[in-house]
């Protein structure tokens, strides 16, 4: 509800902007039949859905792409500054994603990214942020919750990773895993704060892999 909220009242603001742009491009425009107005608003939708479109992943259906995440966490933080609220940021790493590549292919790896992708989808609300941010990580922003909480679910992702990933690949001859590194949300952070200290815990938890670290 809060991440749809702050989202909501953002894209207010932006298709207001937007109208009022377009309002006046259709006063130097003809139109047919339409008139400024909604010639103007049309055309501030058409405008917001495709800037939409940008901010999201093209391979895993509801996952933004990193400057979609990043954009939008900024504005997160900013909301829960303000509320006095917590949250806890998941900067998770696909482990041996080029050995499975060069193994069953790169079709068959973008099935396993998806595979991924929907058991992290299961583990959060609606409310939390969910991205691909490159092409083997991932980042997961849950609002509200401590790094303790933030812990629980990311073992439930990566064990249920493994499991999903050998219902799909039965033959594959190694544990497919994953490595997460958690960060809570501390006084002033920023989205290259957060960031930071999450690829550092990610970092430690790679060294030995399928492993989850969190930052203290």
């Amino acid at each position: 509800m809060l991440k749809n909220s702050i989202i909501k009242n953002f894209q207010i603001q932006r298709q207001k902007k937007l109208i009022d742009y377009y309002r006046e491009l259709a006063e130097q425009l003809t139109v047919g039949e339409l008139s400024a107005d909604e010639f103007s608003a049309k055309q501030a939708k058409k405008h917001l859905w495709l800037e939409s479109l940008a901010d999201y992943d093209s391979l895993i259906p509801g996952f933004y792409n990193q400057g979609g995440f990043n954009k939008t966490l900024d504005r997160t933080l900013s909301t829960l500054k303000r509320l006095d609220i917590t949250g806890s940021l998941l900067f998770l790493d696909v482990d041996r994603l080029k050995r499975f590549n060069d193994k069953n292919g790169h079709p068959a790896g973008s099935e396993l990214l998806r595979i991924y992708g929907r058991v992290m989808e299961q583990e959060v609300r609606k409310s939390d942020l969910k991205g691909r941010v490159g092409g083997d990580e991932f980042a997961l922003f849950l609002v509200g919750a401590d790094k303790e909480k933030a812990l629980m679910v990311a073992e439930r992702i990566r064990s249920g990773i493994i499991t999903e990933v050998e219902k799909i690949f039965p033959k594959l001859e190694w544990k497919q895993t994953i490595s997460i590194g958690v960060s809570q949300v501390k006084e002033n952070d920023t989205v290259e704060s957060l960031l930071k200290r999450a690829d550092q815990a990610l970092y430690k938890a790679k060294e030995k892999r399928n492993r989850t670290e969190v930052f203290n």
